[in-house]
């Protein structure tokens, strides 16, 4: 898993987004496999990052929102801080605000 995020930060770096998204899907399935909640939070973010920068901003919102919702769950408040300054970004971006 740590393998595919790496990969895909490296294709997003590129802006080879979709072939990003595809090593961040193939991450998110084995972090949601071992249950290694801190890894998917991080790779929900990877997934914000890149359907922004594709201008799917519907998309990068609803998984945003995911890992708001599992970093209030964790009681992750490093990963919190993130997540919010990434939905700010997105807000930003969208002209909301």
């Amino acid at each position: 898993a740590y393998a595919y995020t790496g990969l895909g930060l490296i294709k997003y770096k590129n802006a080879d987004y979709y072939q990003a998204l595809a090593y961040f899907t193939r991450a998110e399935s084995l972090w949601q496999e071992q249950g290694e909640i801190r890894s998917l939070i991080q790779a929900y973010q990877y997934f914000h990052d890149t359907f922004l920068e594709l201008g799917q901003f519907k998309k990068a919102e609803e998984y945003i929102n995911r890992a708001i919702q599992m970093a209030k769950e964790v009681k992750a408040p490093d990963l919190q801080i993130t997540n919010l300054q990434r939905q700010s970004a997105l807000y930003q971006r969208e002209g909301k605000y």
